[in-house]
């Protein structure tokens, strides 16, 4: 379903794509402080998941009322899984900029303008991570190339996080096929931004945030896949050093929600009445975690999480 009629080049729009499923009600509240900061140089695409309830039912009366650019609303025939649906954001992108939105995420009143003053002032960027709460990134700064950008990305949670971020669209389109197969990453908008790098492209890390980060939310996801599937991304890179690098900041994002991974895996191993499946996911995470960083004290603390586990 469509809306609205095109305006400007594809060369000058932000295309603000949100992947959502069975949240209608709550991205109707998010649309609602995001519209009034939508003009020509924008569009909005809306990928819905094949939610129970089709996004365009309950959305389309809000957008043609109050949407001030080009809106578009795609259903998928199936669901996809929320890491495809979020490389479906690039797929169907027809502008230069992406800024890939979380159907929850509810925007500050100048994100939009925030966006643009940085396309402004920097034409030539790839990729702009903002800060949020979950990182007050305490001073900007940038980076040059691949290896460049894995040593000055310092919250590696706070990139994950998709809505912190916007994209130069049209570089990372050619490399689809990559983050397709690392869906299983669960950071397939970093498989992207990987593959994408050469040793030239611009990376900038903003101090100013664009989205609030609820810390109290309920956990919808298992973090025992998505910490096992990060480590995949070191397969898109070219050297040991980059990749020991980047491990090293897996590692550092692991550590603060280890105890929760322990306790997905020990409530799994509970209802399933017995250990095996809970110990060969931990046994995944634990190699993987090791493989570039093999520190004693590092060893110990997976042991003693291994032994809960292992014991519930």
């Amino acid at each position: 379903m469509n809306g609205a009629a095109q305006n400007g080049s594809s060369q000058d729009l932000l295309t603000i794509a949100v992947p959502t499923y069975n949240r209608n009600g709550v991205l109707a509240e998010n649309l609602r402080l995001l519209l009034p900061q939508l003009g020509d140089r924008c569009r909005l695409l809306i990928i819905d998941n094949c939610s129970d309830t089709p996004v365009a039912d309950t959305l389309a009366e809000l957008l043609h009322a109050h949407c001030p650019c080009e809106w578009r609303i795609v259903r998928n025939a199936t669901n996809i899984g929320a890491n495809a649906n979020v490389l479906r954001c690039f797929e169907l992108c027809e502008s230069k900029w992406v800024w890939v939105l979380g159907d929850d995420d509810p925007v500050w009143p100048d994100a939009v303008e925030k966006i643009f003053a940085v396309i402004e002032t920097h034409p030539d960027c790839l990729f702009c991570n903002f800060a949020s709460e979950i990182y007050a990134r305490p001073q900007a700064h940038s980076s040059r190339g691949l290896s460049e950008f894995i040593a000055q990305l310092d919250d590696f949670s706070n990139v994950l996080f998709i809505s912190t971020g916007f994209y130069c669209a049209e570089q990372l389109r050619p490399h689809l096929t990559a983050g397709y197969l690392h869906t299983g990453s669960y950071a397939p908008h970093l498989a992207l931004l990987l593959s994408a790098l050469d040793e030239h492209n611009l990376c900038l890390f903003h101090t100013d945030a664009i989205v609030h980060h609820d810390n109290e939310a309920p956990i919808r996801w298992s973090y025992v896949s998505s910490v096992s599937g990060w480590y995949d991304l070191l397969d898109l890179l070219k050297t040991n050093d980059q990749r020991r690098t980047l491990a090293q900041t897996f590692t550092d994002a692991l550590l603060p929600v280890l105890p929760i991974v322990t306790k997905q895996l020990v409530l799994m191993g509970l209802r399933q009445g017995r250990t095996d499946n809970a110990v060969h996911y931990y046994r995944k995470i634990s190699r993987r975690v090791l493989m570039y960083n093999g520190r004693l004290s590092l060893r110990a603390k997976l042991a003693l999480y291994g032994w809960f586990i292992r014991n519930p």
